[in-house]
């Protein structure tokens, strides 16, 4: 699972990937919130289940900016 912050440590987007390089290069190419990205945070999980799990529970309770909450996408 990934966080992408700003500058100012700000939440904009949470995800997850096993391919987190590709799945950047997508977002760069195609979300305009892109060139706000600043940092990025990683936790490993076991497996997709856990994973989605957290992914889940961070964007409905830390309310990441670009997320659509509680969706899946």
């Amino acid at each position: 699972m990934y966080r992408l912050r700003t500058t100012d440590g700000g939440l904009l987007y949470v995800g997850t990937t096993w391919k987190a390089k590709d799945r950047w290069r997508v977002h760069r190419k195609t979300k305009p919130w892109w060139s706000q990205v600043a940092s990025v945070d990683l936790e490993c999980y076991p497996d997709d289940r856990t994973a989605h799990e957290a992914e889940y529970t961070a964007i409905t309770t830390e309310a990441p900016r670009h997320n659509r909450h509680g969706v899946r996408s």
